[in-house]
């Protein structure tokens, strides 16, 4: 990656310093100041959970072909986390004998991490995370989770969640990223440019202007020229060589311009061709229009699936916790089973009295984390609470087979 200043890139850390490859705002001041930033799972709530994770469940998905660490294809999307009905705080002081309930002391916040935020899907407020979840969208596994305030906007939760995935699993390597139109800025392009990444991400028109002019061809919100008969032009590929973005007429048929009133005199009719660099948001490879583009971004519906998976089927918001912590307890141990569940299931499935042996002797193996061990019977004495016993029964004989 050539943003992280952990992985000691002098040359692209004084370039994202200058910021000169962004677009100006308030992403893009986020972006330059991760690009700095340095991370590491000793300093973060989640670190110890996401080694074993990664250890443990991911790489041997990985190692059953489940998830390609080469040619990852990512979807993000944020959620959000109802942990309480209210916002509530403490009095830390006794003006409430006196009759003052108002004062202006200090109060004590059971959720401080926590906050209100607005859930577009039930069209309500809510108090709680807004949690932003990577996912590879071809095997809808989900990577790397990230709870945040719910006030946060999905495209900044989306930049704190790559960094750190970046930064924690530098191995994996993304080639496209798949998200929705509340991520379309300039400096998530400039971002996918400087990254090398090719990005899918659905246009937001209210950031656009309604039109605009390109040597005497009008070009739509889009990106997309229109004709003199108001009708959008058909896109043509791009030439990546020239790096241009080329149309051409709507009405040509076979070859053939159809037109009334053609706008040129050539038999295949109108053509134009836009430099891609003049817009790198708009004219994307492949073209936005063309049916590469849409079969690829019609996976990232796979992250709100991973979602679904996570917030419905395995009850994530059945906890009742106070620490963020806790939550990330939760979260990684559902993202564990789900992981078991993609695997190639054994025939036959092993007692309970057996698999806590065999998890705890399967973690003695593991000298890379010396407190396995002790993590195997909390997971054991977890997973009743989440209802996945039953699971973990069926999936713990491949649980085995990656520690072998």
């Amino acid at each position: 990656m050539c943003l992280i200043v952990a992985r000691d890139h002098s040359a692209a850390k004084e370039k994202a310093m200058t910021g000169a490859w962004l677009w100006p705002g308030s992403v893009a001041d986020l972006i330059i100041r991760l690009s700095q930033a340095t991370f590491s799972t000793d300093k973060e709530a989640y670190g110890l959970l996401f080694r074993i994770f990664r250890a443990c469940f991911l790489d041997e998905s990985i190692r059953q072909g489940k998830v390609n660490p080469n040619k990852l294809h990512i979807a993000g999307d944020g959620t959000p986390v109802v942990t309480a009905a209210r916002f509530r705080s403490h009095h830390t002081c006794d003006c409430w004998k006196n009759g003052n309930f108002n004062c202006d002391c200090n109060r004590y916040f059971p959720q401080p991490d926590c906050s209100v935020g607005w859930d577009s899907s039930r069209e309500c407020w809510y108090f709680g995370y807004d949690l932003y979840l990577l996912t590879d969208a071809d095997s809808e596994l989900p990577l790397f989770p990230l709870y945040h305030a719910a006030s946060k906007h999905d495209s900044h939760g989306f930049c704190e969640a790559f960094f750190r995935f970046r930064a924690l699993a530098p191995d994996l390597k993304p080639v496209s990223l798949l998200l929705d139109s509340a991520h379309d800025s300039m400096a998530m392009y400039s971002l996918c440019q400087c990254e090398h990444i090719a990005p899918y991400i659905d246009l937001n028109l209210g950031n656009t202007r309604k039109t605009s002019d390109y040597h005497g061809v009008t070009i739509g919100p889009d990106g997309i020229p229109i004709c003199k008969a108001g009708l959008k032009m058909k896109t043509n590929g791009n030439d990546l060589r020239r790096q241009y973005a080329k149309f051409r007429c709507p009405l040509n048929n076979n070859g053939i311009c159809t037109c009334e009133s053609p706008c040129s005199s050539a038999r295949y009719g109108r053509t134009c061709a836009i430099p891609m660099e003049t817009n790198i948001r708009l004219y994307t490879s492949p073209p936005r229009e063309s049916d590469e583009w849409h079969l690829m971004y019609n996976k990232r519906t796979s992250s709100e699936r991973c979602n679904k998976r996570i917030k419905l089927d395995h009850l994530l918001e059945a906890g009742k916790h106070h620490s963020t912590k806790f939550w990330y307890v939760r979260l990684y141990l559902i993202m564990m089973v789900i992981h078991m569940t993609s695997w190639d299931l054994p025939e036959k499935s092993l007692p309970q009295q057996d698999i806590f042996v065999g998890v705890s002797n399967a973690c003695l193996l593991c000298p890379s984390f010396p407190i396995l061990p002790f993590f195997a019977p909390l997971l054991l004495l977890a997973l009743p609470f989440l209802g996945l016993c039953r699971l973990f029964t069926d999936y713990s004989e491949c649980t085995f087979q990656c520690f072998g």
